[in-house]
């Protein structure tokens, strides 16, 4: 099996263990031989052939009983296969199947009103994914179960897709499931971080809380500005101003990008080979690096160098400094200051938790319906904002390094009413200037 390819499609970036090829072995083996494919050359030379066990031969008399009543019920009632499949029989599948409650209420958050419509219709999210997608459709299931956990929203075109289905399906108006979806976009015009200065602790007093909320604070700002996937922002590295920056090559050895002070510009300049991303061979690099000098907006670089001449050493404690911009809060119980995939994940979400949602009992949060989420979010956030703006698939590849391509692809939330609108608007301006 090619281990490397299995990796990267699964987000794994280090080379997995034998232990953990061991146990996806057996899954990927079933998968395998339920889409008909002979098993590859490797799993045949690498199974071992069991100890045949010596059976004993039976006596004549035992013979003859025991072969007696096969042939009697082989010819009266069929023997019954070993390989028939047990417990009861899947709930048939019905295209508009019946309520078995009318509905009486109406929930506001999109998680809520898709649990609702499904307990309505007695319905678990496995059978809902069966009878709303087609075999040969490439919808994950654990992505209509995310829906249904409140972890995720449909954000790409065959998400919206479904959930037209499921409207479908349930009788619902067109439009009933979008409507109540969070508008996560709202969080661009400094919602959050106003709520985050807002809640500074004092830094005197508390210097480790005042710390996390300046890197809570640099987090969302760096991650609007830049757009980036969570490993390249997870991953950039840090060079004061007073140092030497490191070399482009060391840079594309290293596979990641640098946050570092440019003289020739006089500002803080974000340095990424593009073979640090994931779409390195994308026309939108041509080979050349990603290179973005920060604006100095709503005391953006005051922050910065706060967090790097103060706050960034309070973080790190007594622990070895990795090198990189973002660092976690060493407590006693570990020592390693460096973020994985999983934590980086965890810290953006606890920000947007502690920040981003509004609390109806304690008045604190910045939006109300916003939900939960990870830093690839933003990435939506910043292509759908472009584009309700612009109306330009190709301006809004720019802001996440990508292909107008796969924008039109993957961002699908430019619906036709907006670019109504946003023709309306333009030609509006033509008759306020006549």
């Amino acid at each position: 099996m090619d281990w490397a390819a299995i990796g990267q499609a699964c987000g794994i970036e280090g080379e997995m263990t034998a232990e953990l090829k061991k146990q996806l072995r057996p899954g990927l083996d079933a998968i395998i031989r339920w889409l008909g494919t002979p098993p590859v050359a490797e799993d045949i030379l690498s199974a071992k052939p069991r100890a045949k066990t010596k059976k004993p031969i039976p006596r004549k008399s035992e013979t003859v009983t025991r072969s007696r009543p096969q042939q009697i019920r082989s010819d009266k009632i069929p023997a019954q296969s070993s390989s028939m499949p047990r417990g009861p029989q899947p709930k048939p599948i019905s295209p508009f199947p019946e309520p078995l409650f009318e509905a009486t209420d109406d929930p506001a958050s999109f998680q809520d009103a898709l649990v609702y419509q499904m307990r309505r219709f007695g319905e678990s999210y496995w059978q809902l994914y069966r009878a709303v997608v087609g075999l040969g459709e490439t919808f994950d299931e654990k992505t209509l179960l995310s829906w249904v956990q409140g972890e995720r929203v449909p954000r790409s075109l065959m998400s919206f897709e479904i959930l037209s289905r499921i409207e479908r399906r349930y009788r619902l108006g067109q439009g009933y499931f979008k409507a109540k979806l969070p508008h996560q976009s709202r969080s661009l015009y400094g919602h959050d971080m106003g709520e985050i200065l807002k809640r500074m602790p004092d830094e005197n007093r508390y210097p480790r809380a005042a710390a996390e909320a300046v890197r809570s604070f640099l987090l969302l700002r760096l991650g609007l500005h830049l757009g980036l996937r969570q490993k390249n922002l997870r991953q950039l590295r840090l060079c004061p101003r007073g140092h030497f920056p490191t070399s482009e090559r060391r840079l594309e050895d290293m596979k990641c990008g640098e946050l570092r002070w440019s003289d020739r510009e006089n500002g803080w300049e974000v340095l990424i080979p593009s073979v640090a991303f994931k779409n390195s061979g994308s026309s939108f690099f041509g080979q050349k690096p990603f290179r973005l000098i920060l604006p100095d907006l709503l005391d953006l670089y005051k922050y910065l160098e706060a967090y790097i001449d103060r706050h960034r050493g309070v973080l790190l404690g007594p622990a070895k400094d990795p090198g990189t911009f973002f660092v976690k809060t060493v407590k006693t119980t570990s020592l390693d200051a460096a973020y994985d995939s999983t934590k980086f994940y965890e810290a953006w979400r606890t920000v947007i938790q502690r920040y981003g949602i509004y609390n109806p009992y304690t008045g604190r949060g910045a939006i109300k319906g916003l939900l939960p989420h990870g830093p690839h979010n933003l990435r939506d956030i910043l292509a759908t904002h472009i584009l309700k703006q612009t109306g330009s698939y190709e301006q809004a590849s720019y802001a996440i390094q990508d292909t107008p391509d796969v924008v039109q692809q993957h961002y699908g939330r430019f619906l036709p009413q907006d670019k109504a609108a946003l023709a309306a608007k333009i030609l509006n301006q033509v008759w306020e200037a006549a």
